[in-house]
């Protein structure tokens, strides 16, 4: 292997209400939603944290993710982009999760 595997995204376990979930990176094939996204970051995070659900939980459901909590919302969203190394898009993360508490109301 090349020294480009050392930069590799590495899953990261994490508890929410006591349930354990592995976050796992996304990979260059949807690298395509971040360019996409044209300033959309709040799609932009939205499809990346689902595609990230459905990673990692095979039998979850749109309906289950669009329900969630926000204050787990937030945990998993500094998970996906604690993996994917995105620690630069803070105020984007801010502008997604505004959206998503407007949304819930």
């Amino acid at each position: 292997m090349s020294e480009l595997s050392k930069l590799s995204g590495k899953a990261k376990k994490i508890k929410v209400e006591g349930i354990e979930f592995e976050i796992k990176p996304l990979s260059i094939t949807h690298a395509h939603l971040f360019i996409d996204s044209k300033g959309d970051e709040s799609g932009f995070f939205k499809e990346i944290l689902k595609l990230t659900l459905k990673d990692t939980i095979q039998d979850v459901k749109d309906e289950e993710i669009e329900g969630m909590a926000l204050g787990h919302i937030m945990t998993f969203m500094e998970a996906v982009m604690d993996v994917n190394k995105m620690s630069g898009l803070d105020e984007a993360k801010k502008k997604f999760l505004k959206e998503v508490k407007q949304d819930q109301k």
